[in-house]
């Protein structure tokens, strides 16, 4: 029998994916809808006209799967794994609103992950790994996969900013940008020294 906190990781995982998309879904649901209330009265009333299109009840069904599988992760999983898993729907909401809302990324929500992160790790490196690490490899993953997030913002921000470089606009004078590049490498590491430790301790298969 498997154990039953990769279950719980698995849900986790897939409520942050559901309810992140979800957001993004209800969001374009009511842009439609405002939309249609501009269309049908000529100005922006404060109706329910998102109440008539798909996307808004698609996403409202999305976030009660998402929740649903929240609340089952915490049954199989501590909260410890659990939690901060449910942080991972800030990365895959900026991903989702970048490509479907045309959204940038909000340096204020980057550095609150980040320090979210940290805050992580720090605590399983100090209080939980020394303790139950050698144990279970998920601690060891659950952080490579926080700081896996930090590093994927971060990167993306940096090459966009590269790219625009190029394009003749540099974007290197300003400072968040030094900062994407700090951030993206110092996760790099963490995560790897994370990965590495959890195949020094435990064999591949697992």
């Amino acid at each position: 029998m498997p154990d039953t906190r990769y279950i719980g990781v698995i849900l986790a995982l897939c409520a942050s994916v559901a309810i992140s998309a979800s957001y993004v879904t209800i969001k374009i649901g009511l842009k439609v809808g405002l939309e249609d209330a501009i269309e049908r009265h000529g100005f922006k009333r404060d109706g329910h006209e998102y109440l008539r299109n798909w996307n808004w009840w698609t996403g409202m069904l999305m976030h009660a799967v998402g929740e649903l599988f929240n609340f089952t992760a915490h049954t199989f999983a501590p909260a410890v794994l659990v939690t901060p898993l449910g942080e991972l729907n800030v990365l895959t909401g900026t991903v989702l609103g970048t490509y479907f809302l045309k959204k940038r990324l909000n340096v204020v929500d980057f550095l609150a992950f980040c320090i979210f992160t940290a805050v992580y790790c720090l605590f399983m490196i100090y209080k939980v790994c020394p303790h139950y690490g050698n144990a279970k490899p998920l601690y060891y993953l659950s952080m490579g996969a926080e700081t896996g997030a930090v590093s994927i913002m971060a990167l993306k921000a940096f090459g966009i900013a590269i790219k625009l470089t190029i394009a003749g606009t540099n974007q290197f004078l300003h400072i968040s940008n030094y900062m994407f590049g700090i951030f993206a490498a110092g996760s790099i590491i963490v995560q790897m020294k994370c990965f590495n430790k959890a195949l020094t301790v435990y064999p591949q298969s697992m």
